[in-house]
């Protein structure tokens, strides 16, 4: 039984929310190894925590248990849920956070959580991280099957968000979006290599500018040092996904943008 617990909340580093969470965890199973991967998730950013989980759990051993809590709906009607596969669960308010998850993984079911014997007794309507979410993955972990929490409901009812995906015109240009900002302030989008290897030849691509705002950008860069110091840059990151960048600063506050904001490759038109 494998006993890793992951963890992704909105909740952020400063408050004891994050702790309260795995002591109630470790107070149900002793032996859950429970891993951080990221409590700074921007608050309420239900696509940035779904991206965010369809890209690192692959990485983590058969058997991991990942749970998601990025929960605006905390309190009311919404349902919890976990999704599982042959090799591991994902615990999550049905709110769209798995949205990316339901187009990757073909063989799944999902389960409505409702079982509140796996719950905490006193129930907030505020925490439902502490009180419902991590004991019911610790009481996984332990070995408890999710049968025994609730029962399997229909793909059919499950909320998604309206997944933005990049499109290219007639005239090649590639429209994307910024999907997330990380720690050091990189602007990353939902444009992937595969898709601009597709679009544009290798002869064309010294000619491609990236435009942000009225910001232009020319050339794509294989690291973080690809220009002078203080300049922008455009490169594509471990995940694959395009990255806008600034050598040595912070791309979010250079260009003034946040999540959702377009990005553009436009191919200059040639007589």
């Amino acid at each position: 039984m494998c006993s890793i617990i992951t963890l992704m909340t909105d909740f952020g580093i400063s408050d004891p929310y994050v702790g309260v969470m795995k002591g109630v965890i470790l107070g149900i199973n002793p032996k859950a190894n429970i891993v951080d991967i990221t409590h700074l998730i921007e608050p309420q950013n239900i696509v940035q925590a779904g991206w965010a989980v369809a890209d690192i759990y692959s990485y983590f051993p058969k058997g991991t248990i990942h749970v998601v809590v990025v929960d605006p709906g905390v309190g009311t009607g919404r349902r919890i849920i976990a999704l599982k596969t042959a090799d591991r669960i994902f615990l999550t308010p049905d709110n769209g956070i798995l949205t990316l998850l339901f187009d990757i993984i073909d063989n799944y079911h999902v389960y409505e959580i409702t079982n509140a014997h796996y719950f905490l007794e006193k129930i907030s309507h505020t925490f439902h991280g502490r009180d419902i979410f991590a004991p019911v993955a610790a009481h996984l972990s332990a070995g408890i099957r999710l049968e025994e929490m609730g029962k399997k409901v229909s793909r059919q009812g499950l909320v998604r968000f309206a997944l933005q995906k990049p499109s290219v015109d007639e005239q090649f240009t590639l429209r994307g979006t910024i999907i997330s900002i990380d720690h050091f302030g990189n602007l990353i989008t939902n444009i992937d290599k595969t898709l601009f290897d597709i679009t544009y030849s290798e002869d064309t691509r010294s000619q491609l500018k990236f435009r942000i705002k009225e910001h232009i950008i020319e050339g794509v860069s294989l690291n973080y040092m690809g220009v002078e110091v203080n300049q922008p840059l455009v490169l594509f990151g471990s995940n694959g996904l395009l990255e806008i960048s600034i050598h040595s600063g912070n791309a979010s506050r250079y260009f003034q943008v946040r999540t959702g904001e377009p990005v553009l490759i436009e191919l200059p038109f040639r007589e």
